[in-house]
């Protein structure tokens, strides 16, 4: 099931703009939340469920950080692979990897048999830092099941590491100096999280900032059927 919505109309723009979206285009006024379903025991997900560090902001994050030659206990990006293009999958494109930009994947060819988590993000984009606890917290607890990736877009090399580092995320990241990844991966605004089935498929793509790991959870659990 892929869900997916765009922002249309002049009404539409001015609602948008005071919504707190990032890099020109805001969070989808339309957006509802991740529907409410329950885990495979049974039970509800819940604002507990959710990390108990502090959400950065970008002053703290920064201040806070210690700046490092290298994203401290980011993933390296993983080698082989193919590039062939999946249909219902992700363009045929390819970014350097953070810390290596020697090494470029290709999105295209990012589930090799395994779902795919990619969150498109900047420092500078202020809902990107508020989720990007959520997401190190849903990376450790899905994981093992789900292969997760950043696409770190238009932004400084220094203060994207420092806000890893602050938020403790520590999956692979892809950069995009230019920007034209929100062109060609359809980001209506920043974040962008897509979802991808372990044949490549695209199965979710929004523009949406998660305020819990729980609502990511569920997420998982609603377009990939998995549970903690």
């Amino acid at each position: 099931m892929l869900r997916s919505r765009s922002c249309t109309g002049a009404l539409l723009v001015a609602a948008v703009l005071a919504l707190g979206g990032c890099a020109g285009g805001q969070a989808d006024p339309a957006a509802s939340s991740i529907p409410k379903i329950t885990w495979g025991d049974g039970s509800t997900p819940t604002a507990s469920a959710a990390p108990t560090t502090p959400v950065p902001t970008r002053t703290t994050a920064l201040a806070t950080a210690t700046p490092l030659t290298a994203p401290p206990g980011v993933d390296a990006c993983p080698s082989g692979g193919t590039d062939k293009r999946v249909q219902g999958g992700l363009p045929d494109d390819s970014y350097a990897c953070l810390g290596d930009r020697s090494t470029k994947i290709n999105v295209a060819s990012l589930a090799q048999g395994k779902p795919v988590l990619v969150n498109l993000w900047a420092s500078w984009c202020q809902p990107c830092i508020n989720e990007s606890t959520h997401l190190a917290a849903a990376h450790r607890a899905f994981g093992g099941s789900v292969n997760f990736y950043g696409i770190d877009v238009k932004d400084s090399e220094a203060d994207a590491r420092e806000l890893l580092a602050a938020s403790g995320v520590q999956y692979p990241q892809l950069v995009d100096p230019t920007g034209l990844s929100r062109i060609k991966l359809r980001a209506a605004a920043l974040p962008m999280t897509i979802v991808l089935d372990s044949s490549g498929k695209v199965v979710y793509q929004e523009s949406h900032e998660f305020t819990s790991g729980a609502e990511i959870g569920v997420l998982l659990q609603d377009t990939l059927g998995l549970v903690p």
